[in-house]
């Protein structure tokens, strides 16, 4: 699946049809469904995923690096 393909799986999340823009507060409804999209796709590429404290979600392939 190409870059294209997954930005186009996303483009309808949050979009405001007035404005033209998009709003995807933290943690409301819009943002959460990013959240969820990215960690299954993140976890089909077979990638890790991790939240650290601040709520921000890493994915990276094999063992973590020094933080």
């Amino acid at each position: 699946m190409s870059v294209l393909d997954r930005l186009t799986q996303i483009a309808e999340i949050g979009r405001d049809p007035i404005r033209q823009g998009y709003s995807r507060h933290l943690f409301d409804t819009a943002e959460l469904a990013l959240r969820d999209w990215f960690c299954r796709s993140a976890r089909e590429l077979d990638l890790i995923v991790e939240l650290d404290g601040n709520a921000n979600l890493w994915a990276w392939w094999g063992e973590r690096g020094p933080v």
